[in-house]
């Protein structure tokens, strides 16, 4: 009788055990941010490369909850994620360490 009780109480304990925890990610809000350039003034369509504005509207509809979601949406990046919170990025068919030296304004 011992036998059953202390295992009626070990399945109640072990079904505790494996409950969910809240979400533990923080939102924070940002103030607006303005990116500019000094380097020269050339309309958008006379730039040679493929430029994506990802505009306030945008990052609204999309349902993201990290910046490597938001990139996914980009037909130029590779994201590449690992567990955690750990991702990298692939840019133009390079791999990501190819991009050690490299700067890319988000």
């Amino acid at each position: 009788m011992k036998n059953l009780f202390l295992m009626a109480v070990l399945c109640l304990i072990a079904n505790h055990v494996f409950s969910q925890e809240g979400d533990s990610l923080r939102r924070y809000e940002l103030d607006e941010v303005v990116v500019s350039s000094t380097r020269a003034n050339i309309q958008l369509k006379n730039i040679p490369q493929k430029v994506e504005i990802i505009d306030k509207g945008m990052l609204q509809s999309l349902p993201s909850s990290n910046m490597a979601d938001v990139l996914k949406t980009s037909t130029n990046l590779d994201i590449i994620q690992y567990p955690g919170l750990s991702s990298t990025i692939g840019m133009r068919g390079f791999s990501p360490s190819a991009h050690a030296r490299s700067y890319t304004l988000l």
